[in-house]
């Protein structure tokens, strides 16, 4: 650690230097592949001080002192993953290259298309991810029907979507589209294949889903498949809005 940076846990000061999110972190830290100040810590909320020195594997690790955040208009066929041991194209095979490790902030299914942030900053992706912290992301569902006020009325309160999860979604608008209907919802949850699983437990046949939002940011003029670097504006009200967490700020 730097005299700069505040005194954290082990498992967060991973997350921050990008090495994986703190679920991951956890188990690295667990498995003895983490020294501190040359000793082997197996307990994850092991708290550091500005003086500690932190390795992975033997290899020193720090936070850096600027976060990268990378905004990519993801097409569809491609998986969101870092490796893919099936070998099909990956998001990382169409981010800017930079020797910054970064890795998806949270996941779009292969067919999904739209908005994917990636970051090299694990704790800013747990911010931005975790069901508590509540950050909107807006999808726009291609469907063969428009849904009925009951059936907005029950996605809105919470709608059984298996596997002993329940689906929530506000609809924001629906409307006809050369033939299709489009309709645009905000979630603030993050369950997997959340928007899918609803829309087949009220029956619309879904024909393509996209991510237009994600946190307040949009892709702008990005074609599919182009990426880009989000500037220091755009950046900051992410971090500002994970600093102020209080979740965020003990960890």
């Amino acid at each position: 650690m730097t005299s700069s940076q505040p005194e954290m846990r082990l498992i967060r000061y991973l997350a921050a230097a990008g090495v994986a999110s703190r679920r991951k972190s956890e188990s690295i830290i667990k498995g003895g592949r983490v020294e501190v100040n040359g000793e082997t810590v197996r307990n994850p909320f092991r708290m550091l001080s500005a003086k500690d020195s932190v390795a992975l594997d033997g290899e020193s690790i720090a936070v850096p002192a600027e976060r990268t955040v990378v905004i990519l208009h993801k097409p569809a066929g491609v998986v969101t993953t870092v490796r893919d041991t099936h070998g099909r194209k990956t998001v990382m095979n169409l981010i800017p290259s930079t020797d910054r490790r970064l890795f998806p902030v949270g996941r779009l299914d292969k067919e999904t298309t739209g908005i994917l942030l990636l970051t090299d900053d694990g704790d800013l992706a747990y911010r931005l991810t975790h069901p508590k912290f509540r950050v909107d992301k807006i999808y726009e569902a291609t469907v063969d029907r428009k849904l009925t006020t009951a059936e907005k009325s029950s996605i809105a309160s919470g709608i059984d979507i298996g596997e002993g999860e329940i689906g929530r979604a506000e609809v924001v608008g629906q409307e006809f589209v050369a033939g299709d209907v489009k309709i645009t919802l905000k979630l603030r949850h993050g369950k997997k294949r959340e928007v899918r699983r609803i829309l087949k437990t009220v029956g619309v046949q879904l024909k393509h889903l996209h991510r237009s939002a994600f946190a307040g940011i949009t892709l702008g003029d990005l074609k599919a498949g182009e990426s880009r670097f989000l500037t220091t504006e755009e950046t900051y009200p992410l971090v500002r809005s994970q600093n102020n967490a209080p979740s965020a700020a003990a960890g």
